[in-house]
């Protein structure tokens, strides 16, 4: 704590009754549907709809140390029946409402539910279950008298997520932390997003994502009204900003490169916007700077962090114009670059980011997997990456995402901003297929502006000369229409390799 002195923190069960007795008809949440209509919850419903499904879900059994699965898409009903598992001390491990079988059997391999939250089910296994619709019906229950007698709990750990990490093998990170929040964890989230109470925030990605879950109800704690999406779209993002005089919004880069590239962008009033930030994923300068134009370098903030919380960097925009292409500075952590054979590296050298929290790492892997450490507590994901001299942080890449080609280590992230750069290319992904001489080869996916036939690979090459060097040079180029992305805007390289091995 910034002044030494111990200062409580509160549940986020507990504070939405605090919050339903000062602001009750004042509105908490606004789910926005795809076709840009809207359903709301003043604080006062907010509150009685957690007290109405806590009271069911307690009649399940749900308590302190459960796993409940909460695998519903975005909507009021998946908030609800969150912070209702909170209140009664229970795990929540949000997925995709579209999850695949097998993501479902890896998952009931890992964790036994007390209650899953969701329109399917995991066969074979006899879990307790309760759909959208039956959350919607407690909802429209009349006030049940001995929902006041249920606990407010805020034990940890309360949330788990799932995850394939560099690994690709499933395993469930436990973060073993509380959904309780005092003035400091305002003041950090403030310093890392800009973001303050009581403000409008809109909510453009699914709550399965540690970042929008964690913005949603970190701003709903302290106050702020939240607009979700029930899904992304760039014009309809920015029509419901200037609608609703929006002041803050997390987004990851690939929903900033559609916002910018609607011509709604430049005609839209952004005036209202305090701050945003951007993080889940490398942003291009171009696409950086563009940002910082339109709203203002102090307004844009980017935080580099893991779903296992072992350390986090913040920078802001104006900042980033002085050190172009670095996600920041240590928050809360101390980060140090080492080689493969565990020796530290001087400043500017790429290798293995290990970063150690300030306060000891708060997570854990249920799975086959333990995250690496150094014996004096510095931890790794295996993103690659450089310090400069002044403690400025460069990410170069996942090690599953870099390509040895020749013995030489290529990472896919540069060549991609070097492509992206080009103004006849609207996206790009770089991957490494087999290659018997060369152990891998590079291998570019293109989504080009215009026509696919007016697209010159030639021209292409001779500005990529100008630029990288040439064993950088991809040795094919392949046009498609769309690069597929994940909701959080990531490219699975794994599964676009082994599509072009199969044909």
């Amino acid at each position: 704590m910034t002044d030494g002195k111990l200062v409580e923190s509160i549940g986020i069960a507990r504070q939405l009754a605090n919050l339903a007795d000062s602001k009750a008809e004042e509105i908490a949440i606004v789910e926005i549907e795809e076709d840009g209509s809207e359903r709301s919850m003043t604080w006062k419903q907010l509150y009685e709809s957690i007290e109405k499904t806590a009271y069911h879900m307690h009649r399940y059994g749900v308590s302190a140390g459960d796993f409940v699965v909460v695998g519903l898409p975005n909507c009021l009903e998946h908030i609800v029946a969150s912070i209702a598992s909170w209140q009664l001390g229970a795990c929540c491990v949000p997925v995709a409402s579209k999850t695949t079988q097998s993501e479902k059997n890896a998952l009931a391999g890992l964790i036994v539910p007390k209650l899953i939250a969701a329109d399917w089910n995991l066969e074979g296994h006899p879990v307790t279950q309760i759909t959208k619709r039956d959350i919607l019906l407690y909802i429209l229950e009349d006030d049940i008298p001995e929902t006041g007698t249920l606990p407010f709990r805020t034990v940890s750990p309360a949330r788990a997520l799932a995850t394939g990490g560099t690994t690709g093998k499933p395993k469930v990170v436990v973060q073993d932390v509380n959904m309780a929040f005092n003035k400091y964890d305002l003041e950090h989230w403030t310093a890392m997003t800009g973001q303050r109470a009581r403000e409008r925030q809109l909510v453009p990605g699914a709550l399965h994502h540690m970042l929008y879950s964690s913005s949603l109800y970190i701003g709903l704690f302290f106050g702020q009204t939240a607009y979700l999406m029930t899904r992304f779209s760039a014009d309809l993002a920015l029509e419901k900003i200037e609608e609703h005089k929006i002041q803050c919004a997390g987004f990851v880069p690939t929903m900033m490169e559609r916002m910018m590239a609607s011509p709604k962008f430049e005609q839209t009033d952004l005036s209202s916007i305090q701050a945003i930030y951007h993080a889940g994923g490398a942003c291009t300068a171009k696409l950086k700077r563009a940002w910082i134009e339109r709203l203002g370098g102090e307004k844009v903030y980017e935080f580099y962090s893991m779903t296992e919380m072992i350390g986090s960097t913040v920078i802001r925009g104006d900042e980033w114009l002085e050190h172009v292409g670095s996600v920041g500075r240590p928050a809360n952590c101390k980060i140090r670059i080492y080689n493969d054979k565990g020796e530290q590296l001087p400043p500017g050298v790429v290798g293995e980011i290990y970063c150690k929290p300030d306060y000891g790492l708060k997570s854990r892997y249920i799975g086959n997997a333990d995250i690496p450490m150094t014996e004096d507590g510095y931890y790794s994901v295996k993103d690659l990456g450089k310090l400069d001299e002044q403690g400025y942080l460069y990410i170069a890449d996942r090690r599953s995402d870099m390509i040895v080609t020749g013995g030489k280590n290529v990472y896919t992230l540069e060549i991609e901003e070097v492509l992206k750069e080009y103004p006849q290319i609207a996206d790009a992904v770089v991957i490494g297929m087999p290659d018997e001489v060369w152990g891998r080869y590079i291998y570019a996916i293109l989504q080009v502006k215009g026509n696919q036939e007016d697209f010159s690979v030639e021209k292409l090459r001779e500005y990529l000369r100008s630029k990288i060097s040439s064993y950088k040079i991809p040795k094919n180029f392949e046009l498609v229409d769309q690069i597929p992305h994940t909701e959080m805007g990531k490219i699975k390289r794994k599964e676009l390799v082994e599509e072009r091995i199969s044909k």
